[in-house]
């Protein structure tokens, strides 16, 4: 058992004395009542794998082991056993998993339809189960259905637009776009607009380039202002750098819809961009490619225990158990598109590792307040039961102890980072088409060969490519 202490000091309330103790050889100095503490805590540490195995942990770790066979490329052997780790608490996770498996695997149709699932069951999870909520109190958040984050909600759509542009459906595509707007307006309303995750700005800037892509310079210019209002808020809440060929597309397009003012404001703010005309761009061809790279942070347990009661009775055990992200180092710094002779570097558009971070920290308010109401509830009744029964009220609050674990799950399949590439291509060429992977230090890693082609003028490829380190 993980024992901490309080900033090196017992904490007292009520008459009765709270003992954080890094071992449970502190219990056993002298016989008598602190001897029961002693046995209690022997207790508890023996009771507890038993006991975990019953409330979520043994699943998650089942789970964990097709997350393994993912990142080392076996997508069957991962489906396989995710699929058999999964029941109906977890069905939503299991849709999100199996969309990015075929996502990952080019099936993008197969890919498609487990997203469609997935969003089907975010819509019925977003009616609370009352039996599950009163569950989940008594036990732990496992009992629930797991719902989602917020940010993973909204990503079930860009994966979806990708997969039908890869599918060359850009309508289809721009429907997802449009669905996840709708989504962050449900996100924000249910928070009452102070969510931190409130807008996303990679999926406002692919929904600019596609509208560009199809000649709709109205809405190209709506989307891109989007995502510059976006990118802004990702740079103050997230560090993420905003990307210079958005504000080209900016500048390019305000100059096409000849509105003057907005090409000023721009210039005013970027002095050294420089742009390709919307004519010169209509005339080329252009490749869009979106590297998805590494592994979002996962999930791990903060916990905290302690003992208290009187001198001359049974203690109870104090268990608080809740969420943190674990951040994964990122293997990839950069790539490099390249197209025949022409060559662009990619830009950073979504980092959902910050993103997953600055979302849960700010509901832990929220988080810790529901787990200490839990243990309050569980206290008040296995001290209910020991003054009847002081042994089974003390077994009582030892098996409530073992269950408070924190609910672990996420969308482990995620990519750490979207990152987005762009390049002009003569048109009715052929050309290779590749991309160079580097390191974070500069190392390349591997060169991803992407085909040969030959587009029209106007046309616009776009590509994606995931990374499984």
């Amino acid at each position: 058992m993980d024992r901490r202490r309080g900033n090196g000091e017992a904490l007292r309330s009520a008459g009765d004395q709270i003992l954080i103790s890094e071992s449970p050889r502190l219990f056993a100095r002298r016989p008598g009542p602190r001897l029961f503490r002693a046995r209690s805590a022997v207790l508890l540490a023996l009771l507890a794998p038993l006991l975990l195995a019953g409330c979520g942990v043994s699943g998650l770790q089942k789970r964990r082991a097709g997350y393994t066979l993912f990142y080392n490329g076996d997508m069957e052997g991962a489906a396989a056993a995710l699929a058999d780790s999964t029941d109906d608490k977890n069905r939503l996770l299991y849709a999100l998993d199996r969309g990015v498996i075929a996502h990952t695997s080019g099936r993008p149709e197969d890919s498609n339809r487990s997203f469609a699932r997935a969003e089907d069951y975010i819509f019925e999870l977003d009616v609370t189960d009352v039996s599950d909520q009163a569950s989940s109190f008594l036990v732990n958040d496992y009992r629930i259905a797991y719902k989602g984050e917020d940010f993973e909600k909204v990503l079930v759509h860009p994966f979806k637009a990708l997969n039908y542009l890869a599918l060359n459906d850009p309508d289809a595509a721009l429907v997802e776009c449009r669905a996840l707007n709708n989504r962050l307006v449900e996100i924000n309303e249910r928070h009452g607009g102070e969510s931190v995750y409130n807008d996303d700005a990679f999926a406002r800037y692919l929904s600019g380039i596609i509208y560009e892509s199809q000649g709709n310079r109205n809405d190209a210019l709506v989307d891109y202002r989007l995502a510059d209002s976006a990118f802004v808020g990702y740079g103050r809440k997230y560090g993420t750098p905003y990307p210079p060929s958005l504000q080209a597309s900016l500048l390019r397009l305000a100059e096409a819809q000849e509105m003057g003012h907005l090409v000023d404001a721009f210039r005013e703010r970027w002095p050294d961009v420089k742009w390709v005309p919307w004519p010169e761009r209509r005339a080329m061809a252009e490749v869009v490619f979106v590297l998805e790279t590494g592994q979002a942070p996962v999930k791990e347990q903060a916990r905290f225990d302690a003992v208290a009661g009187e001198e001359d009775g049974a203690p109870t055990v104090l268990s608080i158990a809740f969420p943190k992200y674990r951040v994964i180092p990122p293997e990839v710094g950069r790539s490099v598109l390249r197209a025949g002779e022409r060559a662009a570097g990619d830009e950073l558009v979504e980092d959902v590792s910050s993103i997953a971070v600055k979302d849960l920290r700010d509901r832990y308010g929220r988080v810790v307040a529901k787990e200490i109401a839990r243990v309050a509830a569980k206290t008040v009744a296995s001290e209910q039961v020991k003054q009847k029964n002081e042994i089974l009220g003390f077994l009582l609050n030892l098996v409530n102890s073992a269950n408070e674990q924190a609910d672990l799950r996420s969308w482990e399949t995620l990519p750490a980072q979207f990152r987005i590439a762009r390049v002009l291509v003569p048109p009715d060429l052929p050309f290779p088409l590749s991309a160079d992977i580097y390191a974070p230090d500069g190392r390349k890693i591997e060169t991803v060969g992407l085909g040969e082609w030959t587009l029209r003028p106007g046309e616009t490829l776009f590509l994606y490519h995931r990374t499984l380190y």
